[in-house]
């Protein structure tokens, strides 16, 4: 069996928790980052 690989726009996360502005506030970028490869390694 193949799973698809997620991409990095597919995050399963709502538009309003998905903000840059956000993300990039404690973490400057590495929150969103570390999100991502996360996710990818949860949807494995």
């Amino acid at each position: 069996m193949r799973l698809p690989m997620p991409r990095a726009g597919s995050v399963s996360l709502p538009r309003q928790t998905f903000d840059l502005q956000e993300w990039s506030g404690p973490f400057g970028g590495l929150g969103l980052l570390i999100a991502i490869v996360a996710g990818g390694l949860l949807n494995r």
